[in-house]
This record gives C-alpha cells, structure tokens and sequence, in this order.
C-alpha cells in the first residue's frame, strides 16, 4: 500500500503545479503550513485504493487553502504589487485571482498604456513616486478585477492627470499636460 500510495505523489505535485494552485519545490521539504493540507490531498486521492470514494469537499478546501498559501508566499518585489494586491481584496477579488508575478506583468502594461493616453509618465514599476502611488494602485487594481471597475479607474485616471499637470520642474523625468 505504501508504494501505490508513493506512486500518487508526483502525479499530485504535478498537478498542482499545472492548475497553478501550489508549487512544491521540493518535495523532500515541504513547508509546515502546506504539509496537513498536502497530506488531505493525498489521502483523498488514494481513498479509491481503501475502497472509498474520495471526499471532494475536502480536497476543494485543501486546495484552496493552498492556493491561498502559494499566492501570499510569492515574493512581492515592490511597493506597487503589495498595494495593488491588497486592493484586489478589498475590491473582493481575493488573492486567488492573481499573484505577484502577474500582477507585476499587467501592471507594466498598464503604466504604458496610461503613459500612452497621456495620464501619467513613470520610467518603471520600481520608479513610482509616493505621490502617484494612491491612485495608480487604485488604477490598475480595479482595471484587474473582473469585471474591471470602471468608476474606480476613471476617478483614478482623472486624480493622476490632476496631479501631473500640477507638477512643476522639479525633475527632468517628468512631463508637463496642459
């Protein structure tokens, strides 16, 4: 039984993986938030081995979990991601929707895009200023939601135009709208 039950491990961790629900890097080493999630899987998957049905409730709540688990864990490398993934939260879209990684590739689109309307100029997703971050966050956080929050981004839209024309010189990476 321990080798039929083995022999469901990496077929699971490959799973996972490709539904993008949770990466295991190694399975040798498994963190201990995952691992009692982890083994529900497994068991669940293996019942049909012990003649049961595996419960689909909680393989659903397993993996959730996880889910939830792989998205926060993912290293946010700026100041922008983080806030912008704590919106889609508060805007009810939880952090299932979308990790850093992705969150950080949409909003460089999004910055060039906007950079292209003319709302606002920023040289990367590393060089928002403080002032800007408010309402570029709030841009790009309801243009990921689903639906996109067409309120919020045209509110935050016209604030960064406000702020962009009220720059005066104070940098030769800026530029002036009239």
């Amino acid at each position: 039984d321990a080798n039929a039950i083995g022999a469901k491990v990496t077929p699971l961790v490959d799973d996972l993986a490709a539904r993008r629900v949770y990466t295991i890097a190694d399975v040798d080493a498994i963190p201990d938030e995952a691992f009692l999630d982890l083994t529900c899987l497994l068991a669940e998957h293996s019942a049909p081995l012990f003649g049961r049905e595996p419960n689909y409730e909680k393989i659903q709540r397993s993996e959730v979990r996880l889910r939830e688990l792989d998205r926060s864990d993912r290293t946010v490398t700026n100041d922008l991601t983080r806030r912008v993934m704590e919106l889609l939260e508060v805007y009810g879209q939880g952090r299932n929707i979308m990790d850093a990684t992705a969150v950080e590739e949409h909003a460089t689109e999004i910055i060039e895009e906007l950079a292209t309307r003319g709302v606002v100029t920023i040289n990367g997703i590393d060089d928002v200023e403080p002032a800007v971050m408010p309402n570029l966050s709030r841009y790009i956080a309801a243009a990921l939601s689903s639906p996109p929050l067409y309120v919020v981004m045209d509110r935050s839209a016209r604030e960064l135009r406000a702020q962009t024309r009220n720059v005066t010189d104070e940098g030769s990476h800026r530029t002036e709208y009239f």
